[in-house]
């Protein structure tokens, strides 16, 4: 490492300078605190490179940033000259010291390298010239040309980067802007046929809605006209009801008119003449309240009318009524009283024959007509030769319409049968209709009792 050595006949100016500049760099000069101080400086020197070069690209004003670096580099070479008593040789070996530390590499090393290069080839073999009139600013000019080079050509490939991104942006851009009318136009275009889809399937709907309407319109008229043909012919119906009623009552009045005729006209016959009036005689209180003596036909067991039948269109409630009410009219007339013997009973209230039976019946007849009952089975058509499987037979069932094929042997049982222990369950005895089940419990069970109000065992927590 080589030594610095004071110069007393420097004079007071020079060595004001020397001081000066070497503290700038370090007290002692020592290569390795020069070396961390360069280090900083040219971090320094290439920000204000850095920034010139990227000035010039943009054609800025950049003396400030050439300013600043001229300032900083001229400290640092009259430093290095004045450490060195302005010995060209020193200085050399000086500068080769400090660029050859460990904390120097990369282009800090390449920049102090160049340094000593233009410190070599700037300095004389005069030591007083280099000492009191060296041109610093023509070596830090051609530091500072070499550093300016350097980041132009690195501001070249940035500014190159950033205009082909910038490009490529441009580009990309473009290209989504042209998809995006592509994009567009084929929207507008599937808009359109959508559009014309929808306007033919509303055209093909309202079609489709007005036959439905004129077929539901023709549907309605066959119906009304089917409903008003049923309720013509069920009115038909009910008037040739009406009119067999009526003939069943004016039948039934006819009967009874004549059976009243008869009842009188045998009474009659039977009665003996009252004998001629005699002398009163005095009676005892007894005798006199004695019932008086009748004289009451017997009638002998006719022969019994055949059935009568009534027509297969009449309502069946009303022809079963109409049969019943013939039935009895007709056996009022054959039990006509005829003579067998004469006996003697007491007077009591006569009841017309057959009378009851026909009114309540008539009365039935005059309710049946008054509320206009229907056949509930009058609209149903059921099978007119119904035929079953093997093993069915065709089957009637009271109140309903047509027969149906049953099979005796076929029984159905009940789909739910409830709990039967099958599965291992058993009747819970706490509990009236509850069944318990087996746990897959691992502890001991949890039984129920009379106190804790479970039904079954669980498993504990």
């Amino acid at each position: 490492m080589m030594k610095f050595t004071a110069i007393a006949s420097l004079p007071a100016v020079a060595l004001a300078s020397v001081h000066s500049n070497r503290n700038f760099l370090g007290a002692d000069m020592r290569p390795d605190v020069v070396a961390h101080t360069l280090v900083r400086v040219e971090n320094g020197w290439m920000k204000d490179a850095t920034e010139f070069a990227h000035c010039t690209a943009d054609s800025g004003e950049c003396a400030g940033f050439s300013q600043a670096f001229s300032k900083s580099c001229s400290q640092v070479v009259s430093g290095v000259v004045q450490g060195s008593n302005g010995e060209r040789e020193r200085t050399q070996e000086y500068m080769a010291d400090v660029c050859g530390q460990n904390s120097i590499s990369g282009w800090h090393k390449a920049t102090c390298l160049s340094l000593r290069s233009a410190l070599s080839e700037k300095m004389t073999e005069s030591s007083f010239d280099n000492r009191e009139s060296l041109d610093v600013s023509k070596i830090c000019e051609v530091a500072w040309t070499a550093l300016v080079e350097e980041q132009k050509v690195v501001v070249a490939k940035e500014l190159a980067k950033r205009q082909a991104a910038e490009k490529k942006m441009v580009e990309a851009a473009a290209k989504e802007a042209e998809e995006q009318k592509a994009a567009q136009t084929r929207a507008a275009a599937a808009a359109i046929t959508e559009a014309k889809e929808a306007e033919e399937k509303a055209e093909a709907k309202e079609k489709e809605i007005k036959k439905e309407e004129a077929d539901k319109k023709q549907e309605e008229a066959q119906e009304k006209k089917t409903e008003d043909e049923k309720a013509k012919l069920e009115d038909q119906k009910f008037q040739d009801t009406k009119a067999q009623i009526e003939a069943v009552e004016r039948a039934a009045d006819q009967k009874m008119a004549e059976a009243t005729a008869v009842e009188r006209e045998d009474v009659s016959a039977v009665t003996p003449p009252k004998p001629a009036a005699k002398a009163a005689v005095p009676v005892p209180a007894a005798k006199a309240a004695a019932p008086k003596a009748a004289v009451v036909k017997v009638a002998v067991t006719p022969k019994p009318a055949a059935a009568i039948v009534a027509p297969k269109e009449m309502h069946p409630a009303v022809a079963k009524m109409a049969v019943n009410v013939a039935n009895i009219l007709a056996k009022a007339k054959t039990e006509k009283p005829v003579a067998a013997q004469v006996v003697k009973a007491p007077v009591v209230a006569k009841a017309p024959v057959a009378q009851a039976p026909v009114k309540k019946a008539l009365t039935v007849l005059q309710q049946i007509k008054a509320r206009g009952i229907t056949d509930p089975c009058s609209g149903i058509t059921c099978s007119a030769n119904l035929k079953c499987p093997a093993g069915f037979a065709v089957t009637e069932v009271e109140g309903h319409c047509c027969p149906y094929c049953v099979n005796p042997n076929i029984k159905l049982e009940a789909a739910i049968t409830g709990a039967t222990g099958s599965a291992g369950g058993k009747a819970s005895t706490f509990c009236p209709k509850v069944w318990c089940f087996p746990t897959a419990c691992t502890k001991p069970l949890s039984n129920p009792t009379t106190t804790n109000g479970a039904c079954c065992a669980t498993c504990p927590a």
